[in-house]
C-alpha cells in the first residue's frame, strides 16, 4: 500500500470515527433524543406531561419514516440523533403554537420525517456498500491492482457521505433550534415543494381535521390537570 493510499486511509477512518462520536455524543447529551429511545424499549418513565405529548409525536413521525423492528429503528435514532432531537423541537413547538402555526409545524415535522427515511435508506446502502467492499478485499475477490486503491476509495467515499448527511441534520438542527428555519429562500421553497408533492387532501389531513401527528387533545388534558393542581398559577 502507497503512501498517498495509507492516508486517505487514515482520513477517511479519522472522518468516520468522528461523525460515529459526535453521533454518540447527541445521544448522551440530548435528553429529547433520550426521551424517544426510552419510549422506543419502553424504559423509565417521561417526567412531564409535555414530554410525553412530545414523545408521542415524534413517536408518530418516526412509526411512519421508518417501519419495521425497534431494534432498527434504534439503529436509525443513533444514526441521525441531531435529526430525531429537531423533530422532537417542531413537535414542542407545534404543542405551543396556536392553531394556524400548528398546522405550519405539523407539516415541517412531517417533512422531517420524510428527510429521516431517506437519510436513513442513504446510510444504509453506504454502510453496505463499505461492508461489501471490505469483505470482497478480505476474500481477495478483487483483483491485486484494484485492491488497495478500490478499498481506499470506496471508504473515503462513504467517509465524506457520512459527513455530508451529518453536517445536513447539525445545521437543520442549529436552525430549527433558534427559530430560523422556512426563513430564507431555500428552505421556503423545500416547504413549498413538500407540500406540493403531497397535495392530496389525506397527505395532512384525518377526518377533515389537522393530521394527528402533533396529539393536541392529549396535552389539552394533561395541561388541563395540571392546572388543577397548586403550582402558584404557573402553566407551560
Amino acid at each position: 500500500m502507497s503512501v498517498f493510499t495509507e492516508a486517505i486511509v487514515v482520513f477517511g477512518a479519522a472522518i468516520i470515527a468522528s461523525v460515529v462520536s459526535a453521533k454518540f455524543k447527541d445521544v448522551l447529551d440530548k435528553k429529547e433524543v433520550g426521551d424517544v429511545l426510552k419510549n422506543l424499549s419502553k424504559q423509565g418513565s417521561i417526567a412531564s406531561d409535555i414530554s410525553k405529548a412530545r414523545i408521542i409525536a415524534v413517536q408518530a413521525i418516526l412509526d411512519a419514516a421508518i417501519p419495521g423492528s425497534k431494534i432498527y429503528k434504534r439503529f436509525v435514532i443513533y444514526l441521525n440523533g441531531s435529526l430525531i432531537y429537531s423533530i422532537s423541537k417542531i413537535a414542542e413547538q407545534a404543542l405551543k403554537s396556536s392553531p394556524e402555526e400548528k398546522k405550519s409545524k405539523t407539516v415541517v415535522g412531517l417533512m422531517l420525517g420524510e428527510k429521516l427515511k431517506k437519510a436513513s435508506k442513504a446510510q444504509f446502502f453506504l454502510i453496505a456498500a463499505f461492508v461489501i467492499n471490505s469483505l470482497m478485499s478480505a476474500s481477495g475477490l478483487l483483483s491485486v491492482a484494484f485492491e488497495s486503491k478500490g478499498s481506499s476509495l470506496v471508504l473515503i467515499i462513504v467517509a465524506i457521505a457520512f459527513l455530508a448527511i451529518h453536517i445536513d441534520h447539525m445545521l437543520l438542527e442549529y436552525r430549527i433550534k433558534h427559530g430560523l428555519y422556512g426563513n430564507n429562500e431555500f428552505e421556503a421553497r423545500e416547504i413549498i415543494e413538500f407540500i406540493i408533492s403531497h397535495a392530496r387532501k389525506d397527505d395532512f389531513n384525518d377526518s377533515g381535521g389537522l393530521k394527528k401527528v402533533i396529539p393536541t387533545p392529549v396535552l389539552d388534558l394533561n395541561l388541563n390537570k395540571e392546572n388543577s393542581t397548586d403550582r402558584g398559577g404557573v402553566s407551560v
